[in-house]
C-alpha cells in the first residue's frame, strides 16, 4: 500500500454527538491522498463504535483505542502511528472545509502552513483571518513576529512536516495538557521551520462544546487555571532560553509577557483570588523574570501590559497591592 501524503489525526474522547460530522468533513476533502487516524482515548460513550462503523466504509481510516491519558497523550499516539509526509489535527467536536488539505499543500512545499479559523461560540461567531502568503527565512519565527501572528497557540489550524517533528522527537507535553500544550509544541516546532504558507480562507471551524473539559473557564477555577498556565510559562521560558538570536528572543519575550498578563494576572485579580494564592503565583513569575535581562516596560506590547509587567518587578507585597488597586478600574476589568 503506497504511503499517503498526509496524516490527519483526530483524538476522540466522549464525542459521540459530534464525531461523525468531524470525520465526514475530512472525508469530503478535495484531495484524496491522505490517511485519517482516529485515536479513541478511552471514551465511555459510543464514540469508538461510531468510528469503527465509519471506518468500514473507507480504507483510508485507521481507528485505534487506548486507555484514557488525555488529549496530549492521544495526539502523541497519533504522531507515533502516522505515516504521511505531513500531518494535521482536527478536534472531534469541530469540522473543516473541503479545501483544507488542498490549501495546506498549495503548489510549493512549506515547513509550516497556517489557515484562518471560524470560531462558533453558541450564537456568536468570531472570525480569525490570516493574509495569504508564502515566506522563507532562516528562522520563521522572525516572519511570525513581523506578521504579528506569533502567539498562535492552537495546533488545529496548522500543517506540520512529520520529518521535522521526528528530527527533534517533538511531542505535546502531557504535563501541560488542558492549558499550554499547543503553545510549547508550536514554539519548539517553529524554530525548525524555514518556510511558511499562510492561507486566507477560514478552513477550520471551531465549535464550542460546553461538555468538554478543555472548555472550562478561568472564572470557574481561577487558581487551577493560573497554576496550569504558570507551568506553561515555565515551559515557554525554557524554550526561550534556546533562542540564540537576541533580537528574535526579545520579540518572543514580548509574547511571553503578554501571555502572562492576559492569561494569569488579569484572571486572578478580576476573579477575586485570595492574597496568598495571588502572591504565590506572582512569585513564580518573579523567579522567571530573573533570566530576562531587559526592561519589561520597553519589551511589553500595549500600555496596560507595559504597566502590569513593570509593576510585577517590584517587591512581591508592593506589586500585589498596586495590581489589586489597578484592577478595580472598570477599564481593566472590561479587558479581562
Amino acid at each position: 500500500m503506497p504511503t499517503p501524503g498526509i496524516s490527519v489525526i483526530i483524538p476522540v474522547y466522549n464525542a459521540g454527538k459530534y464525531i461523525e460530522r468531524a470525520i465526514k468533513s475530512v472525508l469530503a476533502q478535495t484531495i484524496t491522498d491522505f490517511e485519517l487516524i482516529i485515536i479513541d482515548d478511552g471514551s465511555k460513550d459510543d464514540s469508538l463504535e461510531q468510528c469503527n462503523k465509519i471506518a468500514l466504509t473507507d480504507s483510508r481510516i485507521r481507528v485505534f483505542h487506548k486507555e484514557n491519558g488525555g488529549e496530549a497523550s492521544a495526539r502523541n499516539f497519533g504522531i507515533d502511528q502516522a505515516t504521511g509526509e505531513y500531518l494535521c489535527y482536527v478536534d472531534a467536536d469541530d469540522h473543516v472545509e473541503p479545501t483544507l488539505l488542498e490549501d495546506y499543500l498549495g503548489n510549493k512545499p512549506a515547513d509550516i502552513a497556517i489557515c484562518g479559523i471560524k470560531m462558533n461560540w453558541g450564537t456568536v461567531c468570531n472570525e480569525y483571518v490570516i493574509d495569504e502568503g508564502y515566506y522563507t527565512e532562516s528562522n520563521i519565527l522572525h516572519t511570525l513576529s513581523k506578521l504579528n501572528i506569533l502567539p498562535v497557540g492552537s495546533s488545529v489550524n496548522k500543517f506540520y512536516r512529520r520529518d521535522l517533528i521526528e528530527s527533534e522527537h517533538l511531542r505535546f507535553p502531557v504535563e501541560l495538557q488542558g492549558v499550554g500544550m499547543d503553545h510549547a509544541f508550536n514554539w519548539s516546532y517553529f524554530q525548525l521551520c524555514r518556510s511558511m504558507r499562510t492561507i486566507g480562507r477560514m478552513n477550520y471551524i471551531y465549535e464550542e462544546n460546553p461538555e468538554s473539559m478543555s472548555h472550562e473557564r478561568s472564572a470557574d477555577k481561577p487558581v487551577w487555571f493560573a497554576e496550569k498556565r504558570l507551568n506553561m510559562m515555565t515551559a515557554l521560558n525554557k524554550i526561550l532560553s534556546t533562542i540564540t538570536d537576541t533580537t528574535l528572543r526579545g520579540e518572543c519575550q514580548k509574547i511571553y509577557h503578554q501571555y502572562f498578563s492576559d492569561l494569569i494576572i488579569r484572571p486572578i485579580y478580576i476573579h477575586g483570588v485570595d492574597t496568598n494564592n495571588r502572591r504565590r503565583l506572582l512569585n513564580g513569575y518573579h523567579n522567571q523574570l530573573k533570566s530576562f535581562k531587559f526592561n519589561t516596560f520597553v519589551a511589553s506590547s500595549g500600555i496596560f501590559n507595559k504597566i502590569i509587567n513593570t509593576i510585577q518587578r517590584l517587591p512581591l507585597g508592593a506589586a500585589d497591592a498596586i495590581l489589586k488597586l489597578l484592577f478595580k478600574s472598570k477599564k481593566l476589568i472590561a479587558r479581562g
